[in-house]
């Protein structure tokens, strides 16, 4: 189950930056056909929880800072690997 989650979460991030190969869409279409798979998929994707995420983010003054916010911040919001999505999706949004 871990690792189909971690999968999830993969191919969120590349769904989320538009990223997403022929081969990895059609695997995350067959992934989506189980109903829990869908939700977690939802949730990661969720572009409220992202934002939200991405605010408590930035308010940190240090990276070490930074770093226990984005594990506050996976607890709050899903429990799951949403964590790591939002580093990259920070990380990202930084370089812009």
């Amino acid at each position: 189950m871990a690792t189909t989650n971690n999968r999830i979460s993969e191919l969120a991030f590349k769904y989320l930056i538009h990223d997403l190969s022929e081969t990895d869409n059609i695997e995350l279409e067959q992934l989506l056909r189980e109903p829990t798979n869908k939700k977690l998929f939802d949730e990661v994707t969720d572009r409220r929880r992202i934002e939200a995420a991405v605010k408590i983010m930035r308010q940190a003054e240090t990276p070490i800072q930074a770093r226990w916010m984005t594990k506050q911040s996976h607890y709050y919001l899903c429990k799951r690997n949403l964590a790591a999505i939002i580093k990259k999706v920070f990380s990202i949004s930084n370089v812009n």
